[in-house]
C-alpha cells in the first residue's frame, strides 16, 4: 500500500491536506517525511518579517488517527470475520459467564470502530454507484447494485440492534447501554443520509426511477425508529430549535465516534531539557570569562587596588552581558538544531506513546529549494519570469516517526495512518484586492458587463519520502491554489512527476 496525498477545502478559508502513510508488515518502525512547499504572489506579503514562522504555526492545524478499516458489510455480519467489530462484541458477550465481568474498554472501543467502518462502507457505497452510472450509464447495473447495498444494510442493521437485547444482561453496565445507544443512533443517521443523498442523485435520471421509488419508500424509516428509541435527532420543519439540537447532536456523535482513532498530541520536554543546558552552558562560559579576567588582574596589579578593582568589575559587567548574549543566541539556536514544534503521539487505547513528530517552516529563496522542485515549479516555463518580482516561498517540513510493530500488535485490522493538517489562510487574504471586476464586451452588436473573479495564484509542490529503506522513495505532488479576498475558490491538481527512487 503506498502513501496518499490529497488537498481540499475546509470551508472557504481553510486548506485541509490528507495523507495517508502505510503501516508496513514486518517492520517495527516507520518513518515518513512531509514537505510542503507554498508559492505566492509578492503582493500577498506572506514573509518572514510580515507573517513570521510563529504567524504560521499559529494559523497550522495537525491532527494524527489512524484510518478506518475497510471491511465490506457483508463481512461485517460474518460470524468467521474475525476482524469485525461486531463479531468482536458478539464473542465477548458470549465467551463470558455470568460469574465474569465484560471488559468495558474494549466493548466500547469496538462499538466506536464499528460505528466508523459502517460509515466509510456507506460512503464507499454513494461513491461507487455514482461512479458506475456517470462512466457507464448503465441503469440495470446501478439497480441491481443499489438493491443488493439496501439488503446489506437491512441485515447489518437487524443483526447490530439485536445488540439491545443482548445488552440487557446484568453484567452490562449503564454506561455501555448508553454507549450501544449512541452508536445505534448514529448509525441511523448515517444510513438516514446516505439514503437521502442517493435519493437526490437518482432524481435527476429518469432510468433510474424504479430505484427511486424503492429508495422513498425507505426514507422515513429511520427517523421513525429514532423517535420509537427517543433519541433526539429529529427533524421537524416548523421546530427551529429542534433543527439546532439536530445538528448539534449529530456533530457530538460525530466526535465521539471518531474520539477513538485520534492520537493525542502532547509536546516535547526535549527542546526544554536542551534549552536549560544551553543556557547551563551559557552562565558557564560567563563565568570562566570572569575566572580568567580575576586572574589576569591579580598578575598585572597589586589585589584590592585601584586598577585591580576597576578590570574585576569591567570582567563581570562583561561576564552578565556574554551570558545575556549566549543565551538569547543558543536559544534562537534550538529550532534550527531540532524543530519549531515536537510532539508525542499518544494512541489513546494503549495510552502509551507510538510515535512522535517534528516540524519546522522556513522562508526559502529560490536557489535554497531542491532542484526537483524547482523544475517542478518551472515545468511551464515564464520567458518573463527574471524581470517580474520573484515568488514568496515558504517551505514547512515535517517528519513522523511511528511504533508500527506496537501498532499492529494492537489494533490488527489497521493497515495505515492518515494525518489531517489544516491551514487557516485569513492572512493570505488581508492584502488582496477586491473580489470582483467588471468588464465589458461586445456581444450581438451590444456592449455586455461582465462581472469576474480577481484571483491569485498561490502554487503549492508537496515532496513525500519514505524513510523506511535504504533507497529514498520520493513522490511529488504539485497543486494550483485559486485565492480571492472571500476566501479559496478552488484547488487545481497539476501535472506532475512520477514517483523518483
Amino acid at each position: 500500500m503506498d502513501y496518499l496525498c490529497a488537498i481540499k477545502t475546509h470551508g472557504r478559508r481553510q486548506l485541509e491536506l490528507n495523507l495517508q502513510y502505510p503501516l508496513i508488515k514486518d517492520q517495527a518502525k516507520a518513518c515518513f517525511h512531509l514537505d510542503c512547499y507554498l508559492f505566492s504572489p509578492y503582493q500577498l506579503a506572506i514573509t518572514g518579517s510580515r507573517y513570521g514562522i510563529k504567524g504560521f504555526f499559529n494559523d497550522l492545524r495537525s491532527y494524527t488517527r489512524y484510518t478506518v478499516p475497510i471491511i465490506p458489510l457483508d463481512k461485517l455480519v460474518d460470524p468467521a470475520c474475525d476482524l469485525s467489530p461486531l463479531t468482536r462484541i458478539y464473542k465477548i458477550l458470549s465467551k463470558s459467564n455470568m460469574a465474569s465481568e465484560l471488559n468495558e474498554k474494549t466493548v466500547l472501543y469496538e462499538l466506536r470502530v464499528l460505528t466508523n467502518v459502517y460509515h466509510e462502507q456507506l460512503i464507499d457505497i454513494r461513491q461507487l454507484l455514482q461512479q458506475k452510472l456517470e462512466q457507464t450509464k448503465d441503469a440495470e447495473y446501478a439497480s441491481i447494485y443499489l438493491q443488493s447495498s439496501l439488503d446489506e444494510i437491512d441485515r447489518f442493521l437487524a443483526k447490530f440492534r439485536a445488540l439491545h437485547q443482548e445488552f440487557l444482561d446484568s453484567r452490562v453496565s449503564n454506561m455501555l447501554r448508553e454507549s450501544l445507544q449512541w452508536a445505534d443512533e448514529s448509525i441511523s443517521l448515517h444510513t438516514e443520509k446516505l439514503q437521502y443523498h442517493m435519493h437526490q442523485f437518482l432524481t435527476a435520471r429518469p432510468a433510474m426511477d424504479p430505484c427511486r421509488s424503492r429508495l422513498e419508500q425507505r426514507l422515513g424509516q429511520e427517523q421513525q425508529y429514532r423517535m420509537q428509541r427517543g433519541y433526539e435527532t429529529i427533524i421537524d420543519p416548523d421546530n427551529e430549535k429542534g433543527n439546532e439540537l439536530f445538528v448539534y447532536r449529530a456533530g457530538i456523535l460525530k466526535k465521539w465516534s471518531e474520539g477513538c482513532l485520534y492520537l493525542s498530541r502532547l509536546p516535547s520536554s526535549i527542546a526544554a531539557h536542551i534549552a536549560q543546558i544551553m543556557m547551563g552552558a551559557a552562565a558557564g562560559i560567563a563565568m570562566a570569562f570572569a575566572v580568567f579576567a580575576t586572574i589576569f588582574a591579580s598578575r598585572l596589579f597589586v589585589a584590592e587596588s585601584l586598577p585591580w578593582v576597576i578590570l574585576i568589575v569591567l570582567g563581570y559587567i562583561a561576564k552578565d552581558r556574554i551570558k545575556d548574549l549566549l543565551r538569547s543566541a543558543l536559544i534562537t539556536m534550538i529550532p534550527s538544531l531540532m524543530a519549531d514544534q515536537i510532539e508525542n503521539l499518544i494512541d489513546p487505547a494503549l495510552d502509551k506513546k507510538v510515535g512522535s513528530s517534528r516540524s519546522r517552516a522556513r522562508f526559502c529563496r529560490p536557489d535554497q529549494i531542491p532542484e526537483l522542485v524547482t523544475r517542478l515549479r518551472d515545468i511551464r516555463a515564464n520567458v518573463f519570469k527574471s524581470i517580474i518580482p520573484p515568488e514568496d516561498i515558504l517551505h514547512y517540513h515535517k517528519s513522523i516517526r511511528f511504533d508500527s510493530g506496537k501498532i499492529r500488535n494492537y489494533h490488527k485490522r489497521l493497515e495505515s495512518l492518515t494525518e489531517i493538517i489544516r491551514l487557516k489562510m485569513d492572512y493570505w487574504f488581508a492584502n488582496m484586492d477586491d473580489p470582483a471586476n467588471q468588464l465589458s464586451c461586445l456581444r450581438n452588436g451590444a456592449i455586455t458587463s461582465v462581472l469576474a473573479n480577481r484571483v491569485y495564484h498561490v502554487n503549492m509542490i508537496i515532496c513525500l519520502s519514505d524513510c523506511n529503506k535504504s533507497k529514498r522513495r520520493q513522490s511529488l505532488f504539485r497543486y494550483r491554489l485559486i485565492l480571492t479576498r472571500d476566501g479559496i475558490l478552488r484547488v487545481e491538481p497539476l501535472e506532475s512527476f512520477p514517483t523518483i527512487k
